[in-house]
């Protein structure tokens, strides 16, 4: 027979019981509080570059080219600086060896088949920044530009598939990966085009 005294909680065990709780307690606390800071990331300014599944290609006798990816711009007020572009998937060695953020406004007129480096050109001054928030009513004037390269290690086109856009924005750092594709194809090869080095490569 077991008495009603065998059943109370000695003030060791009491204690004890009463320490678990606190750490299980203050364990808690430190997980609702991650949480709850990266909801805070989450939810704060973002970086927005409208996606497409469209792309542009060029062909040119050169080895560079440049390519105007659209609008950059934020969710909301705060200063985001661009850390790297990238592609998703590169064909045939493509490289992207540069980008810059420009005003919409400073592009002008372009020569049509212009391969120069992207800082050789003038209406592509930039920075790595971006300020400007996104208005749905209003055009967005930051444009992000990228410079593709083919180092000349395969034959044909090559071919970006996709973008990743990273950058630093206050205390986190965020990725955009866009489907947008870039190519270059040699000038001589007129039936080099970005469908085709997507299909010879997917």
């Amino acid at each position: 027979m077991v008495s009603g005294s065998g059943l109370r909680a000695s003030p060791i065990r009491r204690a004890a019981a009463l320490g678990l709780v606190i750490v299980l307690l203050l364990g808690l606390a430190v997980v609702v509080s991650r949480v709850v800071r990266a909801v805070a990331d989450q939810d704060g300014p973002r970086l927005v570059v409208p996606d497409s599944t469209t792309g542009q290609s060029m062909a040119s006798d050169g080895d560079y080219a440049t390519f105007i990816i659209g609008d950059v711009c934020l969710t909301e007020a705060g200063t985001a600086t661009i850390t790297g572009v990238e592609p998703l998937r590169s064909v045939n060695g493509a490289e992207l060896t540069d980008f810059v953020v420009f005003p919409w406004s400073q592009l002008g007129s372009r020569p049509a088949g212009d391969v120069e480096r992207l800082r050789q050109l003038a209406q592509f001054d930039g920075v790595e920044t971006v300020t400007e928030i996104c208005e749905p009513s209003t055009p967005v004037e930051s444009q992000l530009a990228v410079e593709i390269h083919d180092p000349g290690t395969a034959q044909g086109g090559v071919f970006a598939d996709g973008l990743r856009v990273s950058y630093s924005l206050g205390d986190h750092d965020g990725e955009v990966e866009l489907h947008y594709q870039v190519g270059l194809c040699p000038l001589t090869d007129t039936s080099c085009d970005i469908g085709q080095l997507a299909s010879e490569e997917g």
